[in-house]
């Protein structure tokens, strides 16, 4: 039998248009089993009942199943609309048309039939594959965006976080800041004052040096120099503590230094009474 393109092509078109029909609902009456049948016996037998030497294509078979306009206008189909119950339907009322073929002894279109019928069963196959697939994809999307929506929330909760702990932070240095501040100030105006104090009573001394005994003059210079320095002191160590600088050494001079004008005040009490000078100036 000679390759009959022109037939191949008429009977292809005939055969795409009934298939996406027989996708549309399935075949509840005998007179559209029938007809379905008789359009079958058109497309794959010739006048005398014999087969005719078409073979459909599958590709252009495929199409027809998945899209919603199988001809598409010149014969290609421009979209591809995969509905796997859809395809359900399809095998279903094939198998219908193949078992009213069976019955009638219609061994001519068993045949291709039975090949058709094969076809769409591997398109079953397939729409059930894809059609998994899909949801699987859908589901894992689904958790992918909800992961990512919980690690959105958790990355923005940590960030604000972030920001709270640093603004608290940021008042915290600038209270203590402030507070070091104002201590600062207030050791030093003491400081100030002290130094003036320190000084007027000094200078109240040393005018009236001629009048005052030369014991008790050194005494009171150990005595102002014993605060002095200690006062100093106090503010080197205070300073220290402030600036978080160890001043270990500071301790041990203090120490060392109280000792020896301690010391130095206790000799001029006891030279007072002790040395052969005169308590008063000579006049």
């Amino acid at each position: 039998m000679n390759y009959d393109q022109e037939l191949q092509t008429k009977c292809q078109d005939k055969l795409d248009k009934l298939l996406s029909h027989l996708m549309e609902g399935e075949l509840l009456s005998e007179g559209e089993v029938d007809d379905a049948l008789a359009k079958l016996r058109d497309i794959y037998l010739d006048e005398s009942g014999n087969q005719n030497g078409f073979r459909h294509n599958y590709s252009r078979a495929t199409s027809a199943m998945l899209s919603q306009d199988p001809d598409g206008g010149d014969g290609d189909p421009k979209t591809y609309v995969f509905y796997a119950n859809k395809v359900e339907t399809l095998v279903a009322n094939v198998g219908t048309i193949r078992d009213r073929a069976l019955a009638g002894d219609d061994n001519e279109l068993l045949m291709p039939l039975t090949k058709l019928y094969d076809h769409v069963n591997l398109e079953l196959v397939r729409a059930n594959y894809y059609a998994g697939l899909n949801d699987l994809q859908d589901r894992r999307l689904g958790i992918l965006s909800e992961q990512i929506k919980k690690d959105r929330e958790t990355a923005k909760k940590s960030v604000d976080d972030a920001a709270d702990e640093a603004k608290k932070l940021i008042e915290a240095s600038k209270a203590e800041v402030q507070r070091d501040n104002i201590t600062v100030l207030g050791i030093f105006t003491g400081i100030v004052v002290a130094f003036v104090a320190g000084m007027t009573f000094s200078s109240s001394v040393l005018q009236n040096i001629d009048k005052a005994s030369i014991y008790r003059l050194s005494a009171i210079a150990v005595i102002i120099a014993l605060f002095f320095f200690d006062l100093v002191a106090l503010l080197v160590s205070f300073l220290g503590k402030v600036a978080k600088v160890e001043t270990k050494s500071l301790r041990a001079v203090t120490i060392i230094a109280n000792a020896v004008l301690l010391l130095l005040l206790a000799a001029i009490v006891v030279a007072r009474f002790v040395l052969p000078l005169p308590p008063y100036p000579q006049g």
